[in-house]
């Protein structure tokens, strides 16, 4: 078969030869982040949450507010840039440091970050500007020493949470409590308080207590400098003062039994209408054990006139000393007769009794008929303990007799008692 080596034949294609080799990759970036670039920067590590200034190209891609990676420096936040001639000053802020001797400087590559910030892997964040979170957030998860600090306008210490002792100080860093204020506190809601309270602990005389009331302002008020309490006052003067009126089913003055203890309840203008101390009683005086007596010699003294529907005195005298009031009976034995126009008298024992006392003597007790109205009574203390009784009969045709219940009842009074 000839072949015309000069014709062109054209036939099925062959099979396809092997592929080229590829071109060359980029350099892989950090943290996964394929980002080559030629961007490197003279650079010294500072200290964890320290700033650092550098030089770049003026036709980089740094901008403010970006986070970039520095090899073997760790991440960081672009604060500003200066324009310069021919490059930019870039301020940094550490956001997570890689720990290198801080006297090393020497070209670093930069890049950019790409990660988003994964807080994970951070050791400290630095934001300029606002920030909103939307969705939870945990603080010190790890449970590690770490204070937490919120400053305000003017506050440095708005918040503060001390993690080593586990309390929060508002307005404090230093706390002494789960909760320490630093300051006022206003609640408008119900507080609910399950333990013990405690309120001025410190013992600060600036530290009163004032609980409002619906219209009154001082329903209770606690004067701290004068250890005063005061019911609807806040100018307490004793230990409780009560401004109004007062309700109380039973009360108990001075228990403890002190000597000297007074009990006082005044009338208008201030004047004593009553006045108790530890032995005595005084209506209308401060005074009532030296009122028309010695001293220490009664124990109810009156200034200005008693008025009683019915006066009991019981027999005997008070163990401590005289009373200034006796009192004695007797109950006849036996028949006791008054002829008419006769005269008889008895001898009544009444303790206590001394010569020189005032003797009331009653009306011997009725008889069937009615009193003894012919029958006139006189007595005299003879001698100690004992009273003398006369009887007259003046009716000049009747004869008494008086029976075994007839009683006869002597009422004496110390002379001392006497005005």
């Amino acid at each position: 078969m000839s072949c015309d080596c000069n014709t062109l034949v054209i036939g099925e294609a062959g099979p396809q030869g092997p592929q080229g080799l590829s071109g060359t990759s980029g350099s892989n970036g950090v943290n996964g982040i394929n980002a080559f670039t030629t961007l490197t920067a003279s650079f010294v590590q500072p200290a964890i949450g320290g700033s650092v200034s550098i030089t770049v190209g003026e036709n980089s891609w740094v901008s403010a507010g970006q986070i970039i990676y520095i090899s073997n420096a760790g991440y960081y936040s672009v604060v500003s840039l200066g324009a310069g001639t021919t490059s930019l000053n870039v301020t940094l802020v550490q956001t997570d440091g890689i720990s290198n001797p801080a006297s090393v400087s020497s070209l670093r590559k930069i890049s950019p970050s790409g990660r988003g910030l994964l807080a994970s892997s951070l050791n400290s964040l630095a934001v300029a500007g606002d920030t909103s979170l939307d969705g939870a957030l945990v603080v010190n998860e790890s449970g590690a020493n770490k204070d937490m600090r919120v400053e305000g306008d003017t506050d440095a210490n708005l918040l503060f949470t001390d993690a080593s002792a586990d309390y929060v100080g508002i307005g404090t860093n230093t706390p002494a409590a789960k909760l320490h204020v630093s300051g006022g506190i206003r609640a408008t809601g119900t507080a609910d308080l399950r333990g013990a309270i405690v309120i001025n602990e410190d013992a600060s005389s600036s530290s009163d207590v004032r609980i409002e009331g619906q219209t009154a302002p001082n329903l209770v008020f606690v004067d701290a400098s004068n250890n005063y309490v005061g019911l609807n006052t806040n100018t307490p003067a004793s230990l409780v003062d009560v401004n109004g009126a007062a309700r109380i089913g039973t009360a108990t003055v001075n228990p403890a039994g002190n000597s000297g203890a007074v009990f006082s309840v005044l009338g208008a203008s201030s004047t004593t209408r009553l006045y108790v101390t530890d032995n005595a009683v005084g209506v209308g005086t401060t005074t009532p054990s030296t009122v028309g007596v010695a001293a220490g010699q009664t124990n109810l003294a009156v200034n200005g006139v008693l008025s009683a529907k019915r006066l009991a005195v019981t027999s005997g005298s008070v163990a401590s000393g005289v009373t200034g009031i006796h009192f004695g009976s007797h109950t006849f034995s036996g028949t006791f007769t008054m002829t008419a126009a006769s005269t008889v008298q008895q001898d009544v024992t009444v303790a206590g009794a001394s010569v020189g006392d005032f003797v009331l003597v009653g009306p011997p007790s009725p008889n069937a008929t009615g009193f003894y109205t012919d029958v006139a009574v006189r007595a005299n203390v003879n001698t100690s303990n004992s009273v003398r009784v006369v009887f007259k009969n003046e009716n000049a045709s009747t004869a008494y007799t008086f029976a075994t219940t007839t009683v006869l009842k002597v009422l004496v009074f110390s002379a001392q008692t006497l005005p």
